[in-house]
């Protein structure tokens, strides 16, 4: 499948390429960052990062990736990422994203998901994206609401995060 740039107002959604490692990689060792995501590593390593950017690149090459995975650029710099996971083409997929530090607050994510939103219920036929929030990230919270996701519930002790349960508040977009 042919996975499309995207562009918006000020950003540029576009597919990863290896040589994003070494940003990506400053950016989630930034605990700040890392404390809400569910699925890395710690330490983040630059290996971590290439491996990640290569399986994208592979995934991309599939006629219906599971995983669709964009870079977030504003002014040709790499600021963020954005993708879809677990993607049931024509039904669903659970959306998910990190932001540089530097840019929170700004709108820039809020941005990000109306772009990613739009595109996968046009391109990919979705009926609905879903988003899970670790209890307490109330800015990942706001730019959900914002772009139009309902809170659909709470999932107790759902993600093992540096061997302790956490629970997860659940939201939802539908088309």
């Amino acid at each position: 499948m042919k996975i499309e740039t995207i562009k918006t107002k000020r950003l540029v959604l576009r597919p990863y390429r290896m040589s994003d490692a070494e940003i990506a990689t400053k950016n989630l060792c930034n605990k700040k960052i890392s404390r809400w995501l569910s699925s890395l590593p710690s330490p983040y390593r630059i290996e971590d990062a290439n491996n990640w950017i290569g399986k994208m690149i592979e995934e991309r090459k599939k006629k219906e990736p599971q995983t669709i995975a964009y870079v977030i650029e504003y002014e040709k710099k790499m600021i963020g990422a954005i993708g879809l996971h677990g993607i049931v083409f024509g039904h669903k997929a659970e959306l998910g994203y990190w932001l540089s530090e530097e840019f929170w607050g700004k709108g820039v994510m809020s941005e990000a998901v109306t772009a990613l939103v739009s595109y996968a219920f046009r391109r990919l036929r979705l009926r609905r994206i879903q988003a899970g929030t670790f209890v307490g990230n109330s800015g990942s919270e706001g730019v959900l609401k914002k772009c139009g996701f309902q809170h659909e519930g709470l999932i107790r002790n759902d993600v093992k995060k540096n061997n302790r349960f956490v629970d997860c508040n659940i939201f939802s977009r539908i088309k």
